[in-house]
């Protein structure tokens, strides 16, 4: 049946037949071979990100155990209660009269860490007295964390306010 064709169409079904033998390669292994690539490079970008997320919370937590080591070397090394230091915080930036009450709050227990607190009250500060307290707070050797702070102002002048702060500290224990 072939002998009858002429070379014309002997040339067509050749490449009739070499068209369809790509088609069924390409069908067959190559696609498949080309997605599994695919999928396999999709799988390693993913691992890449896991692994820096992995790395970023292996430094954060490294970080962690650093500044709980410090809270317990500071704990030990401050003998001064957190009453005695934040009153000499609090008369260095606004003077003594301003300081209208310090009350302990009940100590909180997390794991290993005790949690101790005090609510300082002041009246007629300014807002820069405020704001130079929470810096100094901030930058002190001893380690504080300011939970809470509420500001009045005052009724008689604006530029005043009463304010109430809650600062905690953690030691060992």
């Amino acid at each position: 049946m072939i002998s009858n064709l002429s070379m014309r169409e002997k040339a067509i079904l050749a490449s009739g037949l070499i068209f369809c033998v790509f088609v069924l390669l390409y069908v067959a292994l190559i696609s498949p071979l080309s997605n599994k690539l695919r999928t396999l490079e999709r799988k390693i970008s993913a691992g890449e990100t896991q692994v820096r997320e992995l790395q970023a919370l292996q430094e954060q937590y490294q970080q962690l155990e650093r500044l709980i080591k410090q809270v317990g070397s500071d704990s030990s090394d401050n003998a001064s209660g957190l009453l005695s230091f934040v009153e000499n915080q609090v008369q260095q930036v606004a003077g003594r009269d301003k300081l209208t009450s310090m009350r302990p709050v009940a100590p909180v227990r997390h794991d290993e860490m005790l949690e101790e607190g005090v609510e300082v009250r002041l009246e007629r500060v300014t807002l820069r007295q405020i704001v130079d307290l929470l810096q100094q707070l901030e930058q002190a050797r001893r380690s504080v964390r300011i939970k809470g702070l509420d500001l009045k102002v005052r009724f008689e002048d604006k530029a005043l306010f009463d304010a109430t702060l809650l600062i905690s500290t953690f030691s060992k224990g």
